[in-house]
């Protein structure tokens, strides 16, 4: 991580030092924004405890709350179908490695140019349908005889 091992070795630092790099960063994209394209996105200058109308302390602390809310309900997700989702996984793994197989096999399906792809996959269509056709009509004829 991008704090030091003793602001996120209990709950309650994790929770101020979260807080406080949330709003750092609100602020400093606030200012940039504000430079590129001289107009204010988002402004609180109306709430209690704002930093010239960048910031706002009490949105900030309702949004960590909120934050680790829905991180406690992840955990409890994780803990409670973590194992069962990991099955499925390796259930589907075999299947994703043959749709590389797949792939492998056919570079086309690789290619970036689709429509040339298709464009030459019709061509080839067309011959083919065309050589059948010659070859039938060289079989009605020699019946024929």
């Amino acid at each position: 991580m991008l704090l030091p091992q003793s602001l996120y070795s209990t709950w309650v630092m994790l929770f101020f030092a979260g807080m406080l790099f949330g709003t750092i960063v609100e602020y400093i994209s606030s200012w940039i924004l504000e430079k590129l394209f001289h107009t204010r996105w988002w402004d609180y200058s109306h709430y209690k405890f704002n930093i010239r109308g960048r910031v706002c302390l009490l949105i900030t602390v309702r949004r960590l709350v909120d934050f680790s809310v829905t991180m406690e309900k992840v955990r409890v997700l994780r803990e409670k179908y973590g194992a069962y989702f990991l099955q499925k996984i390796e259930q589907v793994q075999p299947k994703l490695r043959n749709v590389e197989s797949f792939m492998h096999r056919f570079p086309t399906l690789k290619s970036i140019n689709y429509k040339e792809e298709l464009e030459l996959l019709k061509e080839r269509i067309r011959i083919k349908k065309s050589e059948v056709l010659k070859k039938i009509r060289r079989s009605q004829k020699n019946h024929r005889l």
